[in-house]
């Protein structure tokens, strides 16, 4: 097991401006960081995957799509561009040498249609989904897909529902990203969302509190979750435990995620408690 940082309380684009995180980063512990891809050039990211090796850190990436490049679009144009944004978002995860590209991407951030998901929505996003892991299979990369709570989304919603969606998909080398976040939401009973719904399908692990502020202020279940989480093994994997909290004065972020207050101290506290966080949850030692 590997622990990271997703950069979003820090920044949504990971420029020159944050370069100077990485090495902290690594001072404090963290075995990589998680890697936003958006609309940066090639360049950039080949950039930052040489940055990530001087500073000595892995990474995964994360993505998601709005409304014009939809998966579950009654528009093929729009499904079609969707698939071809998310192939792109694979090239740049390869050039990331990131090992997991993970996201809500299986859907539009924030679009409703005002009802529950229809089985042709389902359908369409899990053809496109096939497309995608095809596509990743070449860069050896896993997909990671998020389902969200109610409120952000509304095509997939808990651990069940995704793993239905997954098997439904079809290919090895897609799993289910678990936010704790979004599971203290939906979820009824953390355990068996994990170790009954979930299982070996959890291919990447958010840890974010309920309010998206400092890790063990919140009312996640913290201890189930961990047990639950060696229940099915995953501590004995290579996967990813990544710390997460949204920051209201990063751009674009507070207005899409709804984030109007930040409930940590700061940036650079977040990332110092984490560590030490998750590290004591689990008796980590390296």
């Amino acid at each position: 097991m590997k622990i990271g940082l997703n950069l979003y309380v820090w920044t949504t684009e990971l420029t020159r401006d944050f370069y100077h995180v990485l090495p902290e980063v690594k001072r404090l512990g963290y075995d990589g960081i998680e890697v936003p891809v958006g609309t940066q050039d090639e360049r950039a990211y080949r950039d930052i995957s040489s940055r990530l090796t001087d500073a000595g850190l892995q990474c995964t990436s994360i993505t998601n799509v709005g409304a014009d490049a939809n998966p579950a679009s009654p528009d093929a144009k729009v499904r079609a561009r969707g698939l071809d944004r998310l192939r792109r978002a694979v090239d740049m995860s390869y050039v990331l040498e990131s090992d997991n590209l993970v996201g809500p991407y299986f859907a539009a951030f924030g679009v409703f249609t005002g009802t529950g998901p229809t089985s042709d929505e389902l359908k369409w996003s899990a053809d496109v989904m096939r497309e995608v892991a095809i596509h990743a299979q070449q860069a050896r990369l896993t997909l990671s897909i998020e389902w969200l709570n109610r409120f952000e989304i509304y095509l997939l919603n808990t651990t069940a529902q995704t793993r239905a969606f997954v098997d439904s998909v079809g290919q090895s080398n897609i799993g289910i990203l678990y936010d704790t976040h979004h599971a203290h939401h939906e979820e009824n009973d953390v355990r068996s969302a994990i170790v009954k719904d979930g299982g070996p399908t959890i291919t990447h692990v958010h840890f974010s509190e309920n309010q998206r502020g400092t890790l063990g202020s919140g009312l996640v279940a913290w201890r189930e979750t961990v047990e639950a989480l060696r229940q099915i093994g995953y501590d004995a994997t290579d996967r990813w435990i990544m710390a997460e909290a949204f920051n209201k004065d990063v751009p674009g972020l507070a207005a899409a995620a709804h984030v109007w207050r930040n409930c940590f101290e700061s940036p650079s506290g977040f990332t110092e408690h984490s560590i030490s966080f998750i590290k004591q949850l689990w008796g980590y030692d390296g």
